[in-house]
């Protein structure tokens, strides 16, 4: 269903922070009758320093969001990207950005 990524991310308010690395995914989040929560990460990266922290990736994704039956036909999700901060001092801290109301198709080829 979605296996072609392409998006562009700025990274503005990391660079308000002094940081070794920032793990950086991106995940479709959706629900079930079964389940409240689902989770599929689409794609990972490690900005290494602030000068990453602007970037455009398009690429095809290691997971791809597949419906293996036909449950996630019209289902609503939630693209996520979440981002974990290794700073020079102090704990490590997360944080995310939810991007609402995308939706499957009815009908896959």
């Amino acid at each position: 269903i979605l296996n072609i990524l392409e998006c562009r991310i700025s990274g503005l308010v990391l660079c308000h922070f002094v940081w070794l690395q920032v793990f950086v995914s991106l995940a479709a989040e959706y629900e079930t009758p079964k389940n409240s929560f689902n989770q599929i990460s689409l794609w990972g990266g490690i900005l290494p320093s602030k000068e990453h922290a602007k970037f455009w990736i398009h690429t095809s994704n290691k997971h791809r969001f597949i419906d293996q039956g036909s449950n996630l036909r019209g289902k609503e999700y939630n693209l996520t990207l979440h981002w974990h901060v290794m700073p020079k001092t102090s704990k490590m801290f997360a944080d995310k950005i939810v991007m609402p109301s995308y939706r499957l198709p009815e009908e896959y080829r």
